[in-house]
């Protein structure tokens, strides 16, 4: 039986229950993942946000943030099928960890990249193929390899600009000075079942 979206579900996942420590190593981690591919002075759609809109970590950058069953903090109630906004009006977006939640992934890449104007960038992460996928959430519905991600971004109109795992993070690390848990995680990332896609609309 399937966990609902509830209250007690977002609960378990939200970033405002973290340690203060936890969130500065969160902070950090995520500036270092959009430094660099994201405009700091143009606005950020986040989709399928749930309670950890990505300005909750990065508040110095302009984000509406959407998602379909939680509501608080300003998040906008939005189908990923079916956005609120019109063609090619979205500059950047960022989706962590939704297209395995999902039952029409190419639907919603597809509405994706009608949103985003052209040459528009998306930052989409998404968890891989692994023993605990399925147990450890079980809203999961499917993960991806590397090769299938890039035939869904290419299929809906996406230019891939890189693809990266996820800087391996856990609690047991972030008692550290960041630059060590930092350089410490890039060497475990093998160990991350996250997979990021930083792409261009074509």
């Amino acid at each position: 039986m399937k966990t609902a979206y509830n209250e007690e579900y977002f609960k378990d996942n939200n970033f405002n229950y973290w340690s203060e420590r936890n969130k500065n190593f969160f902070r950090r981690k995520q500036l270092r993942l959009v430094s660099g591919f994201f405009d700091f002075k143009k606005p950020v759609l986040d989709v399928g946000c749930a309670s950890n809109p990505l300005n909750k970590a990065l508040p110095e950058l302009k984000v509406t943030a959407t998602d379909l069953f939680y509501q608080g903090d300003g998040v906008i109630r939005a189908d990923v099928y079916e956005l609120p906004f019109k063609n090619n009006s979205i500059e950047q977006v960022y989706c962590w960890c939704l297209l395995e939640h999902l039952q029409e992934p190419k639907r919603a890449m597809k509405e994706l990249n009608r949103v985003l104007k052209e040459g528009g960038k998306i930052l989409l992460s998404t968890e891989m193929p692994h023993r605990d996928f399925y147990t450890k959430d079980n809203t999961h519905i499917k993960p991806f390899t590397k090769q299938e991600l890039r035939k869904l971004f290419e299929d809906a109109g996406f230019s891939i600009v890189k693809t990266e795992r996820e800087i391996y993070y856990f609690k047991g690390i972030s008692w550290l000075p960041f630059e060590i848990s930092y350089t410490l995680g890039h060497a475990l990332d093998f160990l991350s079942s996250i997979i990021i896609v930083k792409a261009e609309k074509k």
